[in-house]
């Protein structure tokens, strides 16, 4: 309860609670607050972080996303995340660390602060890419690891949506129109009391106005959609209390409407890459191939915009080797996700000689230990009979780590593309044999998340456990407290 709720400690000694679990059982005494504190939860960490370690030991890569927010009480700290898929072709995700990062928030002192939890998990090697927001100071952190840097496409639809209302002033004025109706209702009990009646005898759903957040484009759209839904309500309740200053002209409502269809593609695509469960990264160029096109299909003044934003924003998507390579071993997609057949088509090379070097490296450490082995032989075996035959297959083998990476490659682009909506995870747990040399790159290209949504989700999380009712919770709670919270 304590961990999957955020209850405070001290629950354990509420009266209320104390007579709960007497009713369930007379006998039983509930350890105090102070034990759970002291003994239990401690103890249950350092059981779940030895687990997550020997987890972290067995992976060759993986993600990390990472974010910083502040406290009720404006204490800084920095949230890492990590995820990687597992042997079983799972994707599975943790909480490492949430530190309190009490320096100024530099590039060279967040890098240190990435760095130090990055060793203590032993995983710094293994850091394929590290997905952050755009701040210039978490990005040049990451890069100042020598790590891949992804920014988080959530983010980046976010920008794109926000300066195209921004730059439409018609769509602003609509969107503030909206808004001061909303902020009306929902600063008025009066007025949400008649709302409510209203929309009972209209037969329409009492559902509740939503308010924009001015950092959330999406929450734009679910107002706007609200009020569409409601509009007739709305418009009654209004005349009814004399606030026709308020009121939106009936002809504006195809207007709004026609935001709304524009923006809803966007809101689907900021949903779907939102969800950490899924394989995301793969999805970015043909997601974003596929809002380009709906935007390109109207002549309105906001598509417009969002054209213009993603042209300068998706600009080489195509060309960049994480996302690309993620998008080429999704068997849902290989190269039809390309816009462009030639940026496929330098993916896939790329791949083919990476998977070669691996071939040779591990080549390299098999005739190191095949070495190793003959000078124990004795010397005259060197005049063997077969020496010549060894020379030859060993000339051969030289050779073949190029012909098998391309023979792979080129078998599994010739296999069918997976349907839409299967799971691409499944797909390789069940090809992997099949494409023994693809399937550990697979495992590293699919594990990079579009977004940095799941460490951003901790921070409502946070922010319920770092309250006033709490506000005494030292930081190394803060960070068991979430570190446990994933277990639940």
């Amino acid at each position: 309860m304590l961990v999957a709720d955020f209850q405070p400690a001290s629950v354990v000694e509420d009266e209320g609670f104390i007579r709960f679990l007497k009713v369930n059982d007379q006998r039983y005494q509930p350890p105090s607050r102070r034990t759970l504190m002291r003994d239990h939860l401690p103890q249950l960490y350092e059981e779940k972080v030895a687990e997550l370690q020997e987890k972290l030991m067995s992976i060759e890569h993986c993600t990390l996303t990472t974010d910083l927010w502040t406290s009720n009480q404006t204490m800084g700290y920095l949230t890492v995340t990590c995820h990687f898929i597992s042997q079983s072709w799972e994707i599975e995700s943790y909480v490492l660390e949430t530190t309190h990062v009490d320096q100024a928030h530099t590039i060279e002192n967040l890098a240190s602060e990435l760095m130090t939890i990055t060793d203590k998990w032993n995983i710094s090697s293994k850091v394929h890419c590290t997905v952050t927001d755009n701040a210039t100071n978490i990005k040049g952190a990451v890069r100042a690891n020598a790590w891949n840097h992804l920014s988080c496409f959530a983010h980046t639809l976010n920008l794109i949506v926000s300066n195209s209302l921004s730059s439409v002033p018609e769509a602003q004025s609509l969107i503030q129109s909206v808004k001061n109706i909303v902020t009306f209702f929902r600063r008025s009990t009066k007025a949400m009391d008649k709302l409510t009646v209203m929309q009972s005898r209209l037969n329409i759903p009492q559902h509740k106005l939503i308010q924009d957040i001015e950092t959330r484009w999406n929450s734009v759209f679910y107002m706007l959609e609200r009020y569409l839904e409601q509009e007739e309500a709305i418009r009654t309740t209004l005349c009814m209390m004399d606030r026709n200053d308020l009121l939106i002209p009936t002809e504006k409502n195809s207007e709004l409407s026609e935001m709304v269809d524009i923006l809803r593609p966007f809101e689907a695509v900021t949903r779907e890459m939102s969800a950490d469960k899924y394989v995301s990264s793969s999805k970015i160029i043909p997601l974003a191939k596929g809002l380009q096109r709906c935007s390109s299909n109207s002549n309105n003044k906001i598509s417009e915009a969002l054209c213009s934003q993603m042209s300068g924003r998706f600009l080489n998507m195509e060309a960049n080797v994480l996302i690309a390579s993620a998008t080429l071993l999704d068997p849902r997609f290989k190269k039809i996700g390309f816009s462009d057949q030639r940026a496929g088509d330098q993916i896939a090379r790329h791949l083919t000689a990476e998977i070669t070097q691996m071939m040779r490296s591990r080549e390299a450490t098999s005739q190191t230990t095949a070495t190793a082995t003959t000078n124990e032989v004795a010397q005259d075996t060197a005049d063997s009979v077969w020496r010549f035959f060894d020379e030859q297959v060993s000339s051969q083998s030289n050779m073949h780590p190029g012909v098998t990476a391309f023979s792979e490659v080129d078998k599994y682009f010739k296999t069918p593309v997976l349907q839409r909506t299967e799971d691409p995870l499944n797909w390789w747990k069940e090809n992997s044999q099949v494409f023994p040399q693809l399937a550990p790159l697979a495992r590293k290209y699919l594990s990079l998340l579009a977004t940095s949504v799941p460490s951003e989700r901790l921070f409502s999380k946070a922010g319920e456990l770092v309250s006033l009712k709490r506000n005494r919770l030292k930081p190394k709670n803060v960070n068991m407290f979430l570190f446990l919270n994933k277990y639940h």
